[in-house]
């Protein structure tokens, strides 16, 4: 994540130092991994990753959040839609988890993905924790989101934070003395933006022109072997198991190293790994043979992308044969 997010995302974890009685917070093992970095800045308060299991596709359940809670975890923050799994958490259990966490713990919901949903036919309808909120100023539920992944306005560095008054007025001090936010012009363009039925409209396309790049991907990564167990129904990334190919790239930082002589480039799945304290060994992590994919390129570029992958494939596969011969 990029620009404004990182630093509304930074300032929110102060205000949750201070307001946090117990200073223990729970984030989901698949939640971009810059929140780690950022929250070990606060010596104040325990970050503890929330592992979901790959088994039931990285689901969220609305169990593991009461059980989280019930241990004394007073702050749950995860992204939704989610990075790199490319999995959603949609109403009813949305809904089921905002009621768990209501007067027991703050929710943060990382919503920058949020209009990539390929879960309602790509009617443009956007998944959100806001449809669930009772009360803005009583439900202690942050919401995060901006124009840099919807919009495709990374540059732009306009981003916004949604949640009770006292909050983002504590946002709002820190922010301003921190870089005083992103420039006027910017902002005032944006506003036309949101119109609703504006967004409705854009959102659809967003949904149609994504979910065709995805289908087309999955297809071609399926047909040179690879298994996919979960097919993303959001955002623009595919999280790859290699495990079944030839040995010598059946890892995320070989594979990524056959790619880039192919001049592809896949992020090892060790980079996505919550490893508090740092004293997991990296062969033990669980992301170790995954890559993250991303058909956010062209599709142009997705295409050539996908004839170097399937040149690394048959070069190994080929390699391991005249080895068993």
């Amino acid at each position: 994540m990029s620009g404004f997010s990182y630093r509304t995302t930074q300032v929110s974890q102060s205000q949750i130092q201070m307001s946090s009685p117990c200073s223990c917070m729970g984030c989901t093992a698949d939640t971009l991994p810059a929140y780690n970095e950022m929250l070990s800045l606060f010596k104040n308060f325990a970050a503890i990753p929330i592992p979901l299991s790959e088994g039931e596709g990285y689901h969220m359940h609305p169990e593991k959040v009461k059980e989280e809670i019930s241990r004394g975890t007073s702050v749950i923050l995860t992204s939704n839609p989610r990075n790199p799994t490319g999995r959603v958490v949609k109403n009813p259990e949305l809904a089921e988890i905002q009621d768990i966490c209501r007067e027991r713990a703050t929710l943060i919901m990382d919503e920058f993905y949020s209009g990539y949903n390929y879960t309602t036919d790509c009617d443009g309808t956007t998944i959100s924790a806001a449809e669930n909120v009772v009360d803005v100023d009583e439900d202690d539920v942050l919401i995060v989101d901006g124009l840099t992944k919807r919009f495709r306005l990374p540059g732009w560095r306009v981003a916004w934070i949604v949640g009770p008054k006292e909050f983002i007025k504590a946002i709002g001090s820190c922010g301003s003395y921190l870089d005083g936010g992103t420039n006027v012009p910017f902002q005032e363009a944006a506003i036309p933006m949101l119109e609703p039925e504006k967004v409705k409209r854009e959102m659809q396309a967003l949904q149609r022109h994504f979910k065709e790049k995805r289908d087309y991907v999955v297809d071609r990564l399926q047909r040179m072997g690879f298994k996919i167990k979960n097919v993303p129904d959001s955002t623009f990334y595919l999280w790859l198991d290699l495990k079944g190919l030839p040995t010598e790239i059946a890892d995320g930082l070989n594979f990524f190293s056959a790619c880039l002589e192919e001049k592809v480039i896949v992020v090892p799945g060790i980079f996505f790994d919550l490893n508090p304290a740092k004293r997991r060994d990296l062969f033990d992590s669980p992301c170790h043979h995954f890559v993250r994919f991303s058909y956010g390129p062209k599709m142009e570029v997705l295409r050539k992308g996908c004839d170097g992958i399937e040149r690394v494939i048959n070069k190994f596969k080929n390699e391991h044969e005249d080895v068993q011969s």
